[in-house]
């Protein structure tokens, strides 16, 4: 394949993606709605413009192929405080394998205190409590295929448990990204969550049923079950650009837009800027959600050092602020380690 054939290529994908969501809508169907939390506070003080932007491990949630252009190991921890008192945190990892070849793992967890559990009967509460909570596992792979195309891609377990109840299944991601000489532009295209139905199965669908409750005398208590439905994982189209606005100076200003389409929900635009007025300091904004009917998201803003510690160790603290409307305000942090080589 010839290397300037690629534009052309990824410009067929996203004519053929893009067909086929646009005749589906179905809003509020899907399972697992954690995984349209966006991580990273970099990213995510851009307004969640991130779909074309590499160089950091979060990357992996937004488009695998950012990957590619991590040249050094790289550690990323984020614990959020989200909406309902809800903890959100996130662990990556990403490391150069080969020349042309990018690894990394994921980890992420979303948790609430336990709570009381309440029936009709007893509305007071029966002296239990309960828990919820949804976990991923990831790994990534994303490769150079020449200084200016990389592919890449992630391959994940997703679980949903509540009470005694759980729902698991295997989901992959894959993307593009394509690197313009014009103004630096990069351009991302993904597909995230692709993969299995989830079903709860565990002992709450367990019950006695009377089968003929006219008559007396029969079995009243023949064991059955509540027949679930399964849901899609939150299937998610997303393309986007990031360039430097002024090219005698690059990555001084870079702004990036991105166009996403949720398969559960209706389609958004993402804007996001990040300065660069010195070398280890960055203040980004951005807005989420644009065009989305009613949406409770709105701006967003975040800042950025990066510490040069012993050895070549380089540590990245960021924060990112988002207007959530009638909601609380969600304030994210972020610490990254970067190892030299």
């Amino acid at each position: 394949m010839k290397i300037n054939q690629i534009p052309s290529i990824i410009f067929l994908q996203i004519l053929i993606i893009g067909s086929v969501f646009a005749q589906i809508t179905r809003e509020g169907t899907a399972a697992a709605n954690f995984l349209l939390i966006e991580p990273g506070s970099r990213a995510v003080g851009m307004g969640s413009a991130h779909v074309a932007v590499g160089g950091d491990s979060y990357v992996a949630y937004y488009n695998p192929a950012g990957l590619a252009q991590i040249s050094s190991y790289k550690i990323d921890l984020q614990r959020t405080k989200w909406i309902a008192d809800i903890a959100y945190d996130y662990l990556s990892v990403a490391f150069p394998v080969h020349r042309s070849m990018v690894a990394g793992f994921q980890l992420i967890s979303l948790s609430m205190a336990d709570m009381e559990v309440r029936t009709e009967l007893a509305q007071d509460g029966t002296g239990e409590m309960f828990s919820a909570g949804d976990l991923l596992l990831g790994a990534s792979l994303a490769i150079t295929i020449s200084d200016r195309f990389s592919i890449g891609g992630t391959f994940k377990y997703v679980r949903e448990h509540i009470w005694h109840m759980t729902a698991d299944g295997l989901a992959f991601d894959v993307g593009t990204r394509y690197a313009s000489s014009f103004l630096n532009t990069v351009i991302g295209v993904a597909i995230s969550n692709f993969g299995e139905h989830l079903q709860m199965r565990g002992r709450n669908i367990n019950i006695r049923y009377d089968p003929s409750e006219t008559f007396y005398g029969n079995n009243d208590e023949v064991p059955a079950k509540y027949d679930l439905d399964a849901f899609s994982m939150p299937l998610t189209f997303r393309i986007g650009i990031v360039s430097d606005i002024i090219p005698s100076r690059p990555r001084l200003l870079l702004v990036a837009i991105d166009a996403i389409h949720p398969y559960s929900t209706s389609e958004f635009v993402n804007l996001g800027a990040e300065l660069s007025p010195i070398k280890f300091l960055k203040i980004r904004a951005g807005y989420k959600s644009l065009f989305y009917p009613n949406s409770e998201e709105g701006f967003t803003f975040g800042a950025g050092l990066q510490i040069p510690m012993v050895n070549g160790v380089i540590l990245d603290v960021d924060a990112a602020y988002t207007d959530f409307g009638s909601f609380n305000s969600v304030t994210q942090y972020s610490l990254g380690l970067s190892f030299q080589r």
